[in-house]
C-alpha cells in the first residue's frame, strides 16, 4: 500500500487545479444532504415457519424512497384504516409481488395478514438518527408434503425500493433454528432446510459467497452510506506531515474501530445510537479544526485518531446488531465485512491522492486546499451533529 501511495503521489495532474478544488468543495458540500452515516435504515424481513406450515413474513421498512419523499412518507403515516386505504393497498401489493419465495422451486403465493404505519412525529421523518418504519406481515401456506423435506429460497426484487441491505433471518418456529443473511435487491437467499439433518447439503460452496457478500457490504458501508467516516479519513490526509505518517493514523484507526465493531458484535459493548452518532459528528469537526489550527499536527494525533477509532468502531457495529451475523460463520462474516470497510477507506486515500496530491508539493497546498477543504468538512461535520444531537 505504501509504495502503490507513493506512486499516486509522484503522478502528474493533468486536471486543472480549480476544477479539482471545486470538485472537492462540492463533494464535501453533497455530502450535507446525507446525515446519516450507517445501515440503521436498512430493510429487516424475518421468515418464521409454524409447524403447521403457516408462513409469516415480518418486514420493518423505511418507505421514503419507495413513496418518493420524506414528506410523502410522513404523509402516508397519518392515514387510518390502512387496511382500506387504496394507497396503501397498493404500495403493499407492490411489496407482496416482490417478495418471492420458493419451496423446493416452486412460488409461494402471499396474502397481507397486517400493516403497522409509524406513529413517530413528524420531526423524526427529517432526522439522520430515527428512522421511522413501517411494519407489515405477509402470509403464506407451505404445500403439506414440504413441511419436513423442503427447501425454502427467498429473493427481493428490484422493483420494490428496498433499503439496503435487506436483513433476511428464516426461523423455523418449533425447532427454534434460524438463518441470517444480508441480501441486496435481486440477489437469491441461501437454501434453508426445513429438515435439520438437510442442512449439510445447503452448505458447499455458499462460505466465500456469503465473504464476498460481507465484503461488498462493507465497502457500501463507506461508500456510499458512510459518508462520516469518509470525511473522518479525509480529513487525516489534509493534516497528514508525510505518506508515513497517515499510514500510521489509518493503521490505528483500523485497529481500534476493528477492536470496538468486534467486541460490539459479540454484545459486550453496548452504546445508543443517540450518542454514538453526534461523537462521531464531533470527531470530523475535531479533526478538521486541528487541520486549520496547525500546520503540522503533532503526535498526539495518532492518539485522538485511536480514541476516535474506538468510537466509529460503534458506530459500524450498530449496523450489525439488528441483524445479528450468521451463528455457523460470525468470524468470518465479521472479518469479511471488516475488509470491506478497509478496502473502501484505501480507496478514498487513494482518490484524494490522485484528485489533489501533487499539491502537496506546492505553496498553494495549505492556503488553497487544507484550509477551505478542512473548513467546509468542519462545516458539514458541525450541521451532522445539530441534527443528530436535536432528533
Amino acid at each position: 500500500m505504501f509504495k502503490l501511495l507513493k506512486s499516486a503521489l509522484g503522478q502528474e495532474n493533468f486536471i486543472p487545479t480549480s476544477l479539482v478544488l471545486k470538485a472537492w468543495l462540492w463533494c464535501s458540500l453533497l455530502c450535507a444532504f446525507s446525515s446519516h452515516g450507517h445501515l440503521l435504515n436498512m430493510s429487516k424481513v424475518q421468515i418464521s415457519v409454524q409447524q403447521d406450515g403457516t408462513v409469516l413474513a415480518d418486514f420493518n421498512l423505511d418507505l421514503s424512497r419507495e413513496l418518493g419523499s420524506s414528506d410523502d412518507y410522513y404523509s402516508f403515516s397519518q392515514l387510518s384504516q390502512p387496511m382500506t386505504q387504496p394507497r396503501i393497498v397498493t404500495v403493499l401489493s407492490h411489496l407482496s409481488s416482490a417478495t418471492q419465495l420458493m419451496v423446493d422451486n416452486a412460488p409461494i403465493s402471499w396474502q397481507i395478514n397486517t400493516v403497522e404505519l409509524p406513529h413517530n412525529p413528524m420531526e423524526d421523518f427529517y432526522s439522520g438518527v430515527v428512522w421511522p418504519m413501517t411494519h407489515v406481515q405477509l402470509k403464506a401456506q407451505l404445500p403439506l408434503d414440504k413441511l419436513n423435506s423442503g427447501f425454502l429460497l427467498a429473493r427481493f426484487s428490484g422493483e420494490f425500493v428496498f433499503e439496503e441491505p435487506i436483513a433476511l433471518t428464516f426461523l423455523q418456529v418449533h425447532s427454534g433454528r434460524k438463518m441470517s443473511r444480508w441480501l441486496v435487491p435481486n440477489q437469491q437467499s441461501p437454501l434453508f432446510a426445513l429438515n435439520a439433518q438437510s442442512e449439510t447439503l445447503t452448505s458447499a460452496g455458499l462460505p466465500w459467497q456469503q465473504w464476498f457478500d460481507y465484503v461488498y457490504l462493507g465497502m457500501k458501508h463507506i461508500m456510499p452510506m458512510g459518508w462520516d467516516h469518509v470525511l473522518f479519513v479525509l480529513g487525516l490526509f489534509l493534516g497528514m506531515r508525510s505518506v508515513g505518517q497517515l499510514l500510521w493514523l489509518i493503521s490505528g484507526f483500523t485497529v481500534a474501530h476493528s477492536v470496538t465493531l468486534a467486541l460490539s458484535s459479540y454484545g459486550a459493548i453496548q452504546l445508543s445510537p443517540a450518542i454514538v452518532e453526534p461523537l462521531i459528528a464531533f470527531s470530523i469537526i475535531w479533526v478538521a479544526i486541528e487541520n486549520i489550527l496547525f500546520r503540522r499536527p503533532g503526535g498526539w494525533r495518532i492518539l485522538t485518531v485511536f480514541m476516535f477509532g474506538l468510537l466509529h468502531g460503534l458506530g459500524f457495529a450498530e449496523s450489525l446488531r439488528d441483524l445479528g451475523l450468521p451463528t455457523d460463520s460470525f468470524i468470518g462474516s465479521l472479518i469479511s465485512f471488516n475488509i470491506g470497510l478497509e478496502l473502501a477507506q484505501i480507496a478514498v486515500v487513494l482518490l484524494a491522492f490522485i484528485l489533489v496530491g501533487r499539491l502537496r508539493a506546492t505553496a498553494i497546498w495549505r492556503s488553497r486546499v487544507v484550509i477551505p477543504a478542512s473548513s467546509v468538512i468542519s462545516l458539514v461535520a458541525f450541521y451532522w451533529t445539530l441534527t443528530r444531537i436535536w432528533y
